[in-house]
């Protein structure tokens, strides 16, 4: 039970790191919260401003790939929704979550390592839902307690997801991904768009942007994976739905993926896996 005696040490290294710092604000991050929303509200209210930000925005969109197939015209492809001005966040409010971030990537890490803590948490939901949950704990149970096989290498990508509650002014929260990468290439490019939109429309300029290279991160991680376990005849898979409207965005991870590491990526649904699929003594 090593791996979940760290992981309590961790959370409680997080429930000390909120405690210590919660309540720090910045009066000059509060007056210059209060001008951007100022601006955003006035910008709002304009029109024939916000019809000039929009149809450039969406041209924006549509010519940088911040697009998806269209739901009913499966050739054609219509802009991502995004905001058209973006939400301005504290400098020490993102350090912050940065920090947070980490500690429950390694808190998650430990707990995915104790087989015999994850099996007591999820064998009550598996009796209720014998079906799905009942059949992936058999499975776990099989491969891991009873034939003691255990990766060698193990890949997590993580996204952990915050929403600021307004009445307490209090970040929580809301949900942690283990294998997340899904509208990292989109995000990545809506930053652009409004770092655009604030610079061409408002003479607002983003000095010091955040680091916006998930795609790169990615697809490097994806590689780095891929290549320890199977060297130079590495590939991914990734599962997409029968008919995939999020098409820019996984792409781009996949052009990222061969440009970095030359390693193929193909795509399946789950049917396809189901039909075509099977398991090899070197897989």
């Amino acid at each position: 039970m090593a791996s979940l005696k760290s992981a309590y040490q961790l959370l409680s290294d997080l429930l000390a790191f909120v405690d210590d710092n919660g309540n720090e604000e910045s009066h000059v991050g509060l007056a210059v919260d209060k001008r951007y929303r100022h601006i955003r509200e006035t910008t709002l209210q304009d029109k024939r401003l916000c019809s000039e930000m929009t149809t450039t925005s969406i041209d924006w969109a549509v010519s940088n790939g911040l697009c998806m197939y269209h739901p009913t015209s499966p050739n054609a492809c219509i802009h991502a929704p995004f905001t058209l001005l973006p939400v301005l966040l504290n400098r020490n409010d993102h350090t912050r979550l940065l920090s947070v971030s980490l500690i429950f990537h390694k808190l998650i890490d430990a707990l995915s390592r104790d087989a015999p803590f994850l099996i007591s948490c999820v064998q009550e939901t598996a009796h209720s839902d014998p079906e799905f949950t009942g059949k992936m704990l058999a499975l776990y149970r099989k491969q891991v307690t009873e034939k003691q096989m255990h990766q060698p290498y193990q890949l997590g990508i993580f996204r952990s997801d915050y929403m600021k509650d307004a009445a307490s002014n209090q970040w929580g929260q809301i949900e942690f991904n283990t294998i997340s990468s899904s509208f990292g290439a989109l995000s990545d490019l809506t930053f652009r768009l409004h770092k655009f939109l604030l610079s061409r429309f408002l003479d607002i300029d983003v000095v010091q942007p955040p680091a916006t290279n998930a795609v790169e991160e990615i697809a490097n991680a994806l590689g780095v994976a891929a290549k320890l376990v199977h060297g130079d005849k590495a590939v991914v898979l990734m599962l997409v739905q029968t008919q995939e409207r999020n098409i820019s965005d996984q792409r781009r991870i996949e052009w990222a993926l061969w440009q970095q590491h030359k390693v193929r990526l193909i795509r399946r649904t789950m049917h396809d896996v189901y039909s075509n699929g099977r398991l090899t003594d070197d897989t």
